[in-house]
């Protein structure tokens, strides 16, 4: 992916001051490329089924959190810690071992992705068992 921009000055008929010709009345304009060094986040899950994975299960990892605290399953916590835990080595892995074909992930934020798995799953360990519905 290449980014551009392009810087234009206003477009004046009076030259400026100091300035002396028609060259001065011209309206100047100043185009720059550059290639990021990494993909974006979006870049990544629209491009690779890896990260595109990885990235609904940590989003739907709270969503079970709330579930599992509702309903009162007990497969819930397991199923939770599974969840943000696989998440997590599956970033993992994407960035740190080289595939053929994909992008190198260089620097960036990659790591709060595992970080939010880790803490998911501390909220799936620490919180306590929800009691069961009870029908009155």
């Amino acid at each position: 992916m290449v980014w551009f921009h392009t810087v234009r000055a206003p477009d004046s008929s009076a030259p400026a001051a100091g300035s002396v010709g028609p060259a001065a009345a011209q309206p100047f304009s100043l185009t720059y490329f550059w290639q990021p060094l990494s993909p974006t986040a979006v870049d990544l899950v629209q491009s690779d089924a890896g990260w595109a994975a990885a990235a609904v299960s940590i989003a739907l990892a709270p969503f079970l959190f709330l579930w599992w605290r509702r309903a009162g399953t007990s497969f819930g916590r397991i199923a939770g810690i599974a969840c943000g835990a696989v998440a997590s080595a599956a970033v993992c892995s994407l960035v740190l071992v080289p595939r053929e074909g994909t992008a190198a992930v260089v620097g960036g934020v990659w790591w709060t992705v595992p970080l939010g798995g880790a803490l998911m799953c501390a909220a799936f360990l620490v919180a306590p068992a929800p009691s069961p519905m009870r029908d009155d």
